[in-house]
């Protein structure tokens, strides 16, 4: 089940990946449910034979799977969905929680009086997430995707730059929406070109994400465009880049 996680995160499902993930990491027994050691337990001790048994259904070292690594991909799936929805719904007193895992890190590092430079995984997760609320995507990569990050997740995935670029495009995709839900009420109209400069994606990613927000009613807006075709087919890519977004 964990691999499969691993590998839809790889291809960058991820959703998959988060909800695969929630049950192994919100006990806090990742370790003795992936069967790699086993934790002390507080209740009662372990008769020697049942500790006995309990040590034969361990699986050798060659095959662990990192913890570190596990909890990474489960915090950056979570910030990935977390984060634009709470920039969504930032007024709802009735908002559910996706991760209560994600939240419960991000109150822990509210709670620091001081706050330096980040220096675990969680921490860099946790200043990645900050950033993305602002929208500063550049930022969140940068929190997400350095040398010590490399050195502790990423290099130990297969194909580990095709795995980094697809974090990027996602943090891209993400602070865009993200930047929409914070900031749509300060605009009047915005370009796509602007958008597309700002996040540094493809105008017609850009159509494509806001188009999404607008079907599924996430966002209240109309594009409007400057040269429109008489005919209804596609807009092609000289109208595509006259486009503005009108907030409703």
């Amino acid at each position: 089940m964990v691999q499969l996680c691993l590998c839809s995160f790889r291809q960058g499902m991820t959703k998959d990946a988060h909800n695969a993930l929630v049950d192994i990491q919100s006990g806090g027994r990742a370790k003795e449910l992936l069967a790699q050691g086993l934790l002390l337990q507080r209740q009662h001790e372990r008769i020697p034979e049942q500790e006995k048994i309990e040590k034969r259904r361990l699986l050798p070292y060659h095959m662990h799977i990192n913890l570190e690594l596990l909890e990474c991909v489960y915090l950056v799936s979570a910030m990935l969905m977390e984060i634009p929805y709470m920039a969504a719904y930032e007024m709802d007193a009735r908002r559910r929680m996706i991760s209560k895992n994600f939240h419960h890190v991000l109150r822990m590092s509210e709670r620091q009086t001081l706050t330096g430079p980040p220096e675990s995984m969680r921490e860099h997760i946790v200043a990645a997430s900050k950033a993305m609320k602002t929208g500063d995507w550049k930022a969140c990569k940068n929190f997400i995707i350095n040398d010590k990050m490399n050195s502790k997740v990423w290099d130990l995935f297969q194909n580990n730059d095709e795995v980094r670029d697809m974090i990027v495009c996602k943090i891209q995709e993400e602070s865009l929406r993200t930047y929409l839900f914070t900031y749509s009420s300060v605009y009047d109209t915005l370009s796509l070109v602007t958008l597309a400069d700002m996040f540094e994606l493809d105008v017609y990613k850009v159509h494509s994400i806001i188009s999404k927000m607008i079907i599924n009613e996430e966002l209240m807006v109309h594009v409007m465009a400057l040269r429109c075709s008489s005919t209804k087919r596609a807009l092609d890519r000289s109208e595509i880049i006259k486009c503005s977004i009108h907030m409703s």
